[in-house]
């Protein structure tokens, strides 16, 4: 699962990359998929919840939360495991039918049960993505400026 975001209107900055000055853009993006990175994590702790959390068993999930460098203005941020979809987006109520055979079977309090269809209820859902990206482009025009400054106060 992954999302793309893309920042306009920052006139200064296009001004530095029309003129070939790359390095405040550079460490713009790096800022803001850190920032992404590190508040997906932040919002897969169980703590940021009043309810129980269905992922804290293993914490698998938040450690696959990760951000690849793409090229010098791009990163991709994503989570690595197959069912982070579930968790941010939640799932509707479904039945659930044997892959191979005719039972189902699981065991419940010591004791083994069988089925052969199970109603699942369906599972809320624990968004911790997309308010990450969120609080990333609330922040990202800051980010950029104070990147800009820094680089044009910066000592030659």
């Amino acid at each position: 699962m992954s999302f793309n975001f893309h920042i306009e209107g920052n006139q200064e900055l296009k001004a530095l990359l029309e003129q070939g000055i790359t390095k405040p853009a550079e460490k713009s993006v790096l800022n803001i998929s850190s920032l992404i990175r590190n508040e997906a994590k932040k919002n897969l702790q169980a703590s940021v919840y009043s309810r129980k959390v269905p992922w804290k068993r293993t914490g698998d999930l938040k450690r696959s939360v990760t951000s690849t460098k793409l090229n010098n203005l791009a990163y991709q941020v994503e989570v690595g495991k197959y069912y982070g979809i579930f968790i941010e987006k939640g799932t509707k109520a479904h039945t659930i039918y044997p892959k191979s055979g005719r039972f189902l079977r699981w065991t419940s309090g010591g004791v083994k049960r069988f089925a052969r269809k199970v109603n699942h209820p369906g599972t809320l859902a624990y968004p911790f993505f997309a308010p990450a990206i969120e609080k990333a482009t609330n922040q990202a025009q800051s980010i950029i400026q104070k990147n800009i400054q820094d680089f044009l106060n910066k000592p030659n």
